[in-house]
């Protein structure tokens, strides 16, 4: 739904909280959340819980961290080619996707039994999936020592099955330590910057609160935007004790999709294994052609193999060749792998995409303001 400019830094008040707020329990933290754009710069509403502890502050203090990109893909193939490269500028630890163009079937990805929210260990070793739970709507898996959920809750969901399984997604997550919940809720609330509150927001809070998460959330600016029309429905949570010196952002790339990513910086990140592999890795400019054709002139699959032992005879054969006819430099480190399809050229257009995509949304904006 499109939301005027003048809408975007009004503070909203009212006479009588919300029903979810009127639990004594709950309504100071209402209020909290509610002033959320007069709070000091960097402090985050909390759900349930008014404060953070001293030791839990002193825990988070010891975290190492867990660099985390979000993001609706809309079921767009060009969106998650240019994540390939995103992921890798932004040096990302851990994708969490709505509507993915596809879903991997390694280790690395974890999906939901719809298909429409996963998460993806991008960043390899130091953030492996594990424990992982498919559930309708959401999936859940454990990076290092933060428990991750990537949802996903379709504008046509009945009203019915949103409150189920956001109830199912909150049993699921309690007493589970440090939690991150992020994905595309399409449910609105002042919390987190819209207009109004309907009833999927007024759920979401409720049960939510029950898990003391904190919504990390800054700003009013639209997560989602289609021509006209945007709102703010790319949401991410988390538990209190990863709050310090979290950081949470809307991206500045190009994505292809109607959403824009969100980039946040939280959680504990394990030590790499010592035992993953490293790719072997070569200086091209040092190629002698002559001594790779000699190396490869005399080979001959064996008879009577499958062809999935000739490819492995070939790669070997392949393999000892460049040893002959190059030198080896360093492997690639985490993140550095180059996108053998990525060119100037394409970076250049994906800037310009950008730029068009923004000055049109100021357009938007400006006759919207006028009218």
């Amino acid at each position: 739904m499109a939301r005027s400019s003048k809408h975007r830094t009004h503070t909203h008040s009212h006479t009588h909280p919300p029903q979810w707020a009127q639990d004594s329990r709950l309504s100071k933290q209402g209020n909290l959340l509610r002033l959320r754009r007069e709070r000091p710069r960097g402090q985050r509403p909390s759900i349930g819980k008014p404060a953070v502890s001293l030791l839990e502050a002193r825990r988070g203090s010891r975290n190492k961290r867990i660099e985390v990109i979000q993001l609706n893909l809309n079921h767009c193939r060009a969106a998650q080619d240019l994540l390939l490269q995103t992921v890798r500028e932004l040096k990302s630890d851990l994708a969490i996707l709505s509507e993915p163009y596809k879903s991997g079937d390694n280790e690395s990805w974890a999906t939901d039994r719809t298909g429409k929210a996963s998460l993806w260990a991008c960043g390899g070793d130091p953030c492996k999936l594990s424990n992982v739970l498919a559930g309708d709507g959401f999936v859940r898996a454990r990076a290092g020592n933060l428990w991750v959920y990537s949802c996903y809750l379709a504008p046509s969901l009945p009203l019915e099955s949103f409150a189920r399984i956001i109830e199912e997604l909150a049993e699921d997550a309690r007493n589970r330590g440090a939690v991150l919940i992020a994905g595309d809720f399409n449910a609105w609330a002042h919390e987190w910057g819209c207009r109004v509150t309907n009833a999927r927001g007024r759920i979401l809070l409720e049960t939510l609160a029950s898990l003391d998460l904190a919504l990390l959330n800054e700003g009013s600016q639209q997560t989602f935007c289609r021509g006209s029309a945007g709102s703010i429905i790319n949401l991410t949570f988390a538990s209190p004790s990863q709050l310090r010196n979290a950081r949470w952002r809307i991206g500045d790339v190009y994505t292809g999709s109607d959403h824009e990513d969100i980039v946040c910086t939280i959680g504990e990140r394990p030590r790499p294994s010592r035992s993953s592999a490293r790719s072997k890795a070569y200086i091209v400019d040092t190629l002698n052609t002559s001594a790779l054709a000699r190396s490869l002139e005399t080979w001959e699959a064996l008879g009577d193999t499958s062809a999935n032992e000739s490819a492995n005879q070939l790669a070997l054969r392949m393999e000892e060749a460049c040893d002959r006819s190059m030198r080896q430099r360093k492997p690639f480190i985490r993140h550095h792998e180059p996108i053998v399809w990525w060119n100037a050229d394409i970076d250049r257009l994906r800037t310009t995409c950008l730029r068009a995509r923004r000055a049109e949304s100021a357009t938007h904006d400006s006759v919207r303001h006028i009218a």
